[in-house]
């Protein structure tokens, strides 16, 4: 007895798509948000605009979470930075401020302070590969 197969695989692209998992696709733009969502009880608060600079920064889906606020990065790594930013009116040529080796204080800390990407990674990383296995219809082993 004689038995012919042919297997037709669908092109690497399509099935991809079909996923969500091309570039810039339903899965990067779902834990682009999820990134954005958790970590905002982390995130240093006072009025929102921190918050609102990652929302702006970010373009959902480009695998880049970004909070643009002038002083996001003063925030993210938590130390008293001391002098004249060099961008100032007040600014002499070429001053710039500098980091001090005191901490950052806070409101609503510890849950809110410096680090806060990190530190919700640590705390939900789980979560987060749970909701991409979901969206992409895979299992997290």
């Amino acid at each position: 007895m004689r038995v012919n197969t042919r297997v037709e695989l669908d092109h690497i692209n399509n099935i991809l798509r079909r996923r969500g998992l091309e570039a810039r696709g339903r899965a990067q733009k779902i834990l682009d948000s999820e990134v954005l969502r958790l970590s905002e009880p982390y995130t240093p608060f006072h009025v929102g605009s921190l918050k609102g600079s990652g929302i702006r920064g970010t373009i959902l889906g480009s695998g880049k979470v970004i909070w643009n606020a002038p002083y996001a990065r003063f925030l993210y790594y938590g130390k008293v930075m001391v002098g004249i930013e060099s961008g100032s009116p007040w600014a002499k040529k070429g001053e710039r401020k500098v980091k001090t080796n005191k901490n950052l204080t806070y409101n609503d800390a510890p849950k809110r302070g410096s680090f806060w990407f990190e530190r919700m990674k640590t705390d939900h990383l789980k979560d987060l590969l749970n909701k991409l296995a979901q969206v992409v219809g895979g299992k997290v082993r």
